[in-house]
């Protein structure tokens, strides 16, 4: 983080990405891509308490992200978060009922203190799971109960809208009613109010090779009005040209003027 830019550019940068059942050997490539990335806030689905993971914990603790809270535990290999910040974070408290593992509300001191930014990172359950209905409406209730008016919800979300945002039909009403709920509450899709209705997908399932966007940021309208760019990233390595060399999603990527 350069203090001087902050004086003129008051800007910062997030990035959400599933890194893929903790990271495994793939660990170090990963670290290098959020390197190369440098965004100063990161949101990791999928992280976990194994090895792996802990050691890109470290890796990035290093490297200048030294701010970090996660859901994980020790040896274990429950997917989790990890939300990894250049700047002061703490977690929130919330009473509502959603995830321990899959849901983490925080705040993040910027500026030293001119400004609290409010990040929530996800990892929606998928319907497999017969739990994701249930977490989609604890994060409603939590927004509800805590509105938030400068921030953002950011992660991988396993929902999206029926024909735009998959290449075969997997979503339905219940997704619908999520993203509908969202937009009531005023939580919009950052990716479609700067692109509209391009298509674009984010996971590709590994049978039928089709594509689905399920990695999201929502933001409120005071930080929608500050967002300068959004786009979707595939990890690259040097040893491989597979899309899926680094992680099977794409990470989201945004700026905010702050």
């Amino acid at each position: 983080m350069n203090p001087e830019r902050d004086q003129v550019d008051p800007s910062i940068s997030l990035l959400g990405w599933n890194i893929r059942s903790g990271g495994g050997v793939r660990v170090s490539g990963i670290f290098k891509q959020l390197i190369k990335w440098d965004a100063d806030i990161l949101v990791l689905s999928e992280f976990r308490g194994t090895s792996a993971s802990q050691s890109l914990s470290r890796w990035l603790r290093d490297a200048g992200w030294i701010y970090q809270v996660s859901t994980a535990q020790t040896n274990d290999k429950t997917n989790a978060l990890l939300i990894a910040s250049r700047w002061p974070v703490s977690c929130l408290e919330h009473r509502t009922r959603i995830d321990r593992f899959r849901f983490l509300p925080c705040e993040v001191n910027l500026f030293n203190g001119r400004k609290h930014l409010f990040v929530g990172g996800m990892h929606v359950p998928n319907r497999v799971s017969g739990r994701k209905q249930k977490f989609q409406q604890g994060i409603i209730r939590y927004l509800k109960q805590s509105r938030h008016a400068f921030g953002l919800l950011i992660g991988d979300t396993n929902s999206g809208l029926q024909d735009i945002d998959e290449e075969r039909p997997v979503f339905g009403a219940m997704e619908k009613n999520w993203i509908d709920q969202l937009q009531k509450l005023c939580w919009l899709d950052a990716y479609r109010r700067a692109h509209g209705d391009a298509r674009i997908y984010t996971w590709y399932s590994p049978n039928g090779n089709n594509g689905f966007r399920l990695d999201y940021a929502y933001l409120d309208p005071q930080t929608l009005s500050g967002l300068t760019s959004v786009s979707y990233l595939w990890g690259k390595s040097a040893e491989s040209t597979r899309r899926e060399v680094l992680s099977d999603h794409a990470a989201i990527s945004l700026t905010i003027k702050i």
